[in-house]
C-alpha cells in the first residue's frame, strides 16, 4: 500500500530540491518570492524571502548552502541550508531556468534562457566566474559526473549541448 502525506507550505510552487543530509524538503514558492523548507520528519514548514520568481533549487550539502535561481531578477540567492539566512545574491544571465552544483569545485552552474548562456558562479565568493554560451534558449542543466562537462536542454533548434570545461580564469 501507499501513504499520502501533505503538508501546507502555500501555493504557487515551481522548483524542489531535498537534502537527505537533514530530511528536509526544499520548494520555491513563485508569488511569495520565497523558499519553503519542509521538514521530513515533523512536516514543520520555515521560510526565507528570496529574488523574483524563485525556480530552481540545488543543495551543497558539503558547504551547507542553498541555492535559489530568481526567474524576475536574474540572480541566484545563496543561503545556509540550516538557517535559511541569505548569504548572497548574486546576478546571473536573462531568465535564468535551472541550476547545478559542484560541490569538489565549488562552483555553481546557471541555465539562462534569453541570456543564451551559462553562468558560472565561484560558490566561495559569490561572485561570476565566467559566462559561457549553450546555444539558444537553454531551460535545463546538468554536469557530467567528473564535473568536466556541463549539459544544457535546449528550446532551440539544438535540443542539447555539451560544454567542455577548460580551466576557468579567477
Amino acid at each position: 500500500t501507499h501513504a499520502v502525506q501533505t503538508a501546507n507550505v502555500g501555493e504557487r510552487m515551481w522548483g524542489m530540491a531535498v537534502s537527505e543530509k537533514i530530511g528536509t524538503v526544499y520548494v520555491t514558492r513563485v508569488g511569495a518570492a520565497e523558499l519553503a523548507a519542509l521538514d521530513e520528519e515533523t512536516l514543520g514548514v520555515r521560510r526565507a524571502h528570496v529574488g523574483e520568481i524563485p525556480c530552481a533549487i540545488a543543495i551543497d550539502d558539503a558547504a551547507e548552502r542553498v541555492f535559489v535561481v530568481n526567474y524576475g531578477d536574474n540572480s541566484v540567492t545563496a543561503l545556509d541550508r540550516k538557517s535559511l539566512r541569505p548569504i548572497a545574491t548574486t546576478p546571473v544571465g536573462s531568465q535564468p531556468q535551472s541550476i547545478a552544483v559542484s560541490p569538489a569545485q565549488s562552483l555553481i552552474y546557471v541555465a539562462n534562457r534569453h541570456g543564451q548562456s551559462v553562468t558560472v558562479i565561484d560558490e566561495k565568493a559569490n561572485r561570476t566566474k565566467a559566462t559561457l554560451p549553450a546555444g539558444e534558449n537553454p531551460i535545463g542543466i546538468g554536469l557530467s559526473s567528473d564535473a568536466r562537462v556541463v549539459y544544457t536542454a535546449n528550446l532551440g533548434s539544438v535540443a542539447w549541448a555539451a560544454i567542455t570545461l577548460g580551466v576557468l580564469g579567477n
